[in-house]
């Protein structure tokens, strides 16, 4: 999911899965420089049962999500992922994108002078 519309980046007001999405893409591009950045997201619903000779011991219910975020910084490539919607997490995981990104073009750059 591509997402990049002008929009306030303080993720921390964002509301719907959506808008936490468009907050990450637009604080990569607009306070770490990103030329391009996508975010995607998964939320799954599982349920696990144990058997014990074909009779179900036990139950459960649960719900796993996480994001992945590529972007793209001076023409190299960094990526983050992580297995939460939790603001702090997210913001963490574009910086550290963004910093991958960075690192590469510098190696990159350094290579190149050689």
């Amino acid at each position: 999911m591509f997402l990049n519309t002008p929009s306030n980046t303080n993720i921390g007001r964002a509301t719907s899965l959506k808008d936490i999405l468009v907050k990450v893409v637009d604080l990569a591009a607009q306070k770490f420089g990103a030329e391009y950045a996508e975010a995607r997201a998964q939320k799954l619903f599982k349920t696990m049962l144990t058997l014990k000779e074909g009779r179900v011991e036990a139950a459960k219910q649960g719900i796993e999500s996480g994001v992945a975020l590529r972007v793209l910084v001076n023409g190299a490539w960094g990526f983050a992922s992580v297995g939460s919607l939790n603001i702090e997490a997210l913001t963490e995981a574009v910086s550290d994108a963004c910093r991958m990104a960075k690192a590469t073009w510098l190696t990159v750059l350094g290579v190149l002078r050689r």
